[in-house]
């Protein structure tokens, strides 16, 4: 299953049920506990004081019980994020025997390109969005394979169908900075301003307000998406951008055509913006 915050963040919430379930696994299997560690506090899902806290236990079972049990404490986003990119990046072995967790039969049926059965899991409610413990949907795992082309447009044409979607597979990729994906569904047709329901974004908003993502900003505006679109609002990604400060994302859609002229409904430009968010690259040479 996927949820989603009033914030419009995808999450997980098979990640912290799988770190539970495979916690006696991951105990044992995790052989590096202060490099993966090091992975842990670089991508700030552990604050750099518990490196402590876990070298104070004697043995390495010990360590990686304790780890463990500080990230179920810190939430989805930590579990999650534990699993994708930290584990697979330091422990790849294990990673790979612990990722088929939570997979439904809508993913192996995605994985495998089977259509036909695809159609039949939907059409008896499967959800289109579940994500397995690597925060992937079904259609991540068909994505990668060139014989699978018929099932992704597949997937992107049932997304279409449902009124009561919030956002979209193009969303999810923007806000995850999935640049190679969000290329994927738009090359199969995934409209690339779609709006969700409710800032009435696009996916190139997504992608600046997550974060300074200029490799999937770049993608879709390559892809066609209308940097001068505006929001529910009234703001555009340039305004956006400027608002919170992210100067590899703004300058990207400067190149790309982004109009610096233009204002926010309270009539502030994007160097204005720029100014109070202290965004030298925006401002006048």
């Amino acid at each position: 299953m996927v949820l989603m915050h009033p914030t419009g963040i995808f999450t997980n919430p098979y990640a912290i049920e799988v770190l539970q379930r495979k916690k006696s696994e991951l105990v044992a299997g995790i052989a590096n506990t202060d490099h993966l560690l090091d992975w842990l506090i670089e991508n700030g899902l552990v604050s750099a004081d518990k490196r402590l806290a876990v070298s104070s236990y004697r043995t390495r079972e010990e360590k990686n019980a304790r780890l463990l049990e500080m990230l179920v404490s810190r939430g989805e986003r930590a579990c999650r994020l534990f699993f994708y990119p930290c584990l697979k990046r330091v422990e790849p072995a294990l990673y790979n025997q612990i990722r088929s967790y939570g997979r439904s039969p809508l993913h192996r049926a995605a994985e495998e390109g089977q259509a036909e059965a695809i159609r039949a899991l939907l059409a008896a409610g499967a959800h289109i969005y579940a994500m397995d413990s690597d925060s992937q949907t079904p259609l991540h795992l068909a994505a990668p394979h060139q014989s699978h082309s018929a099932v992704v447009k597949l997937m992107l044409r049932e997304e279409g169908k449902r009124a009561d979607r919030k956002s979209s597979f193009l969303h999810m990729a923007a806000q995850r900075d999935e640049s190679g994906f969000a290329r994927t569904l738009l090359r199969h047709g995934a409209p690339v301003d779609a709006k969700d329901g409710r800032r009435h974004q696009t996916p190139l908003f997504y992608a600046v307000s997550r974060g300074d993502l200029p490799k999937v900003v770049a993608a879709l505006a390559e892809m066609g998406a209308d940097v001068n679109s505006r929001d529910g609002s009234g703001r555009t990604p340039l305004l956006m951008a400027a608002e919170r400060g992210m100067a590899e994302c703004a300058t990207v859609l400067l190149e790309k055509g982004a109009q610096l002229r233009d204002r926010a409904p309270d009539l502030s430009s994007a160097l204005h913006l720029a100014v109070m968010s202290d965004s030298p690259s925006l401002y006048p040479n």
